[in-house]
C-alpha cells in the first residue's frame, strides 16, 4: 500500500519579516514619543533565562559592595566593615535596584530595533503594551502586538 501525501503550502504561514519591521517602527515611534507605554513584569523580564537579562547588572554593584567592605576592614577593622555594610545593602535596594531596572528596560527599548529580538522578547513575556489615550492593554505572549499596532494606527487615522 503506498500513502501519497500531497500538500497545498505550509500550514502555518511564515510573518513578512517586513512588515514586522514597517509595524515595529511605527510601535517604536509610538513608544520613544510616549503615545504608548511599555509595561515590564520586574520578576519575568529579571529570570535568568530572559533575553534582557544581564546579571553583570546586578553583579557591579555586589562586587562594589565587597570592594568597600573589604577596603574598610583592611584599613579600619571589621567592626567598622560590618557597621557600614547596612549601609552598602540599603544602597543597593534603594538606589542599585532601580538602576538596574532602568538599565533593563533600555535594553527592552533596543529591541525595538531589531524585528527578531523583539519576537524573541515578546515570545517570552513579561512585557505589556499600553496605549496611553485609550488605556488598551496588550500583554506578552498571549496577544499579539501586530494586531495592537495596526488597531492603534487605525485609531490615530480616525481621530485625525
Amino acid at each position: 500500500m503506498n500513502l501519497v501525501i500531497e500538500s497545498t503550502g505550509p500550514l502555518v504561514q511564515e510573518r513578512d519579516r517586513r512588515d514586522d519591521r514597517a509595524l515595529l517602527k511605527v510601535l517604536a515611534r509610538a513608544c520613544r514619543s510616549g503615545v504608548v507605554a511599555i509595561e515590564g513584569d520586574c520578576v519575568r523580564l529579571q529570570h535568568i533565562h530572559s533575553p534582557v537579562m544581564s546579571q553583570a547588572d546586578g553583579n557591579q554593584w555586589v562586587l562594589a559592595i565587597g570592594a568597600v567592605f573589604g577596603l574598610i576592614w583592611w584599613f579600619l577593622s571589621l567592626r567598622w566593615a560590618l557597621g557600614v555594610l547596612p549601609i552598602g545593602i540599603v544602597l543597593y535596594w534603594t538606589i542599585g535596584r532601580k538602576a538596574i531596572w532602568r538599565r533593563l528596560m533600555r535594553r527592552v527599548d533596543n529591541r525595538l530595533d531589531d524585528p527578531v529580538a523583539w519576537n524573541k522578547l515578546w515570545e517570552f513575556g513579561g512585557l505589556a503594551l499600553r496605549e496611553d489615550a485609550t488605556g488598551r492593554r496588550c500583554a506578552a505572549p498571549d496577544e499579539d502586538w501586530r494586531r495592537f499596532v495596526q488597531n492603534m494606527q487605525r485609531n490615530v487615522e480616525v481621530r485625525v
